[in-house]
C-alpha cells in the first residue's frame, strides 16, 4: 500500500487503478477459469456426476457396444457411468474460449471448439445436454465458489499492487 498525502492524490491512484486493473487482471482471470474447466472436466469424465450432484442417464446400448469396441471398457463388462467420452476430442477442446475487457466488464467464453468425427464438438455438446436436460458442462457450487475465491484473491493481490 503506498501512502498518500491527500484525498486527490488517493483519487488519482483510483482512477489509475480502475483504467489498468481490468487487462492486469485478464491473464490471472484466464488461468483461474480453465483450472475451473480442468475440474468440470475431471469430476463428469471420472464420476459420471451432473452440477446438481446427480447422475446423467445411461448409455444406450449401442454406445456401450461402441465405447467396449473402442476399447474403453472391456466387453461384457458393463459401463457404470455416463462421463460423454469416446475419442477424448470433445473434452480435449473445452476450455476458455475468448475473453475481453467490454466497458467495465470482463467477459468470457468458456465453451467446446474443434471437431469430433464428422460433427463439430460445439454442436455435440448441445446435442448431449438437450438429452440430458441439464448442460454437460455446467460447474457445480464448489466449482463456482472456488473459482469466486480465485477471482477474489485475484482482485484483491491486483488492487495492492495499484493502491
Amino acid at each position: 500500500m503506498s501512502n498518500y498525502t491527500s484525498i486527490a492524490d488517493f483519487n488519482a491512484a483510483v482512477l489509475n487503478a480502475k483504467a489498468v486493473l481490468p487487462a492486469m487482471m485478464l491473464p490471472l482471470i484466464r488461468e483461474a477459469q480453465n483450472v475451473m474447466c480442468r475440474e468440470i472436466r475431471a469430476r463428469v469424465s471420472v464420476t459420471g456426476e451432473t452440477s446438481t450432484g446427480g447422475s446423467f442417464t445411461a448409455y444406450s446400448k449401442g454406445h456401450v457396444y461402441k465405447k467396449k469396441r473402442e476399447g474403453q471398457t472391456a466387453l461384457g463388462r458393463k459401463v457404470d457411468k455416463k462421463n460423454f467420452w469416446l475419442s477424448g476430442n470433445m473434452w480435449g477442446s473445452f476450455g476458455v474460449r475468448s475473453i475481453s475487457i467490454q466497458g467495465e466488464r470482463i467477459v468470457s467464453i468458456i465453451n467446446f471448439t474443434g471437431q469430433s468425427g464428422f460433427m463439430k464438438t460445439e454442436e455435440l455438446n448441445d446435442i448431449h445436454s438437450e438429452r440430458e436436460n441439464q448442460g454437460i458442462a455446467y460447474p457445480n457450487k464448489e466449482e463456482e465458489d472456488l473459482l469466486v475465491a480465485q477471482i477474489e484473491k485475484i482482485l484483491f493481490e491486483s488492487l495492492d499492487k495499484v493502491l
